[in-house]
């Protein structure tokens, strides 16, 4: 089984790089990847998934894909939807408990996430 951090990364999507700024002529794929090459998660097979994605990311937006789900397994997407929940069910029913990168596709990379800590 996978640590609890690690099982959450997978099943939300995130991953946690944060962009400033952006280098002249880079896409966002290519920035997120120079930014956070490897989160240090620990499987590697997953952090290969999710480098495999970003330097996916714009072909898969000229594919189609903007808007939708992928799950990216051994280095290539292997489904898609617009339902994450119906696409992390389907993706583990096909290939079982795999290190899959689960990722919405955004032209702008990322949605942003604000946390708030309570008692802060």
């Amino acid at each position: 089984m996978f640590p609890r951090a690690q099982t959450l990364a997978i099943f939300t999507g995130l991953s946690g790089a944060i962009i400033a700024g952006g280098d002249a002529g880079m896409d966002i794929g290519e920035q997120i990847l120079k930014e956070a090459p490897d989160l240090g998660t620990g499987n590697e097979e997953w952090e290969e998934n999710r480098r495999a994605f970003w330097r996916m990311h714009s072909q898969l937006l000229a594919q189609g894909y903007e808007g939708k789900w992928v799950a990216v397994y051994q280095g290539k997407v292997v489904d898609s939807d617009v339902d994450r929940k119906a696409l992390i069910k389907r993706v583990f029913a096909k290939y079982g408990f795999v290190p899959a990168y689960f990722q919405i596709v955004l032209k702008d990379g990322m949605r942003k996430a604000v946390i708030r800590a309570l008692g802060v």
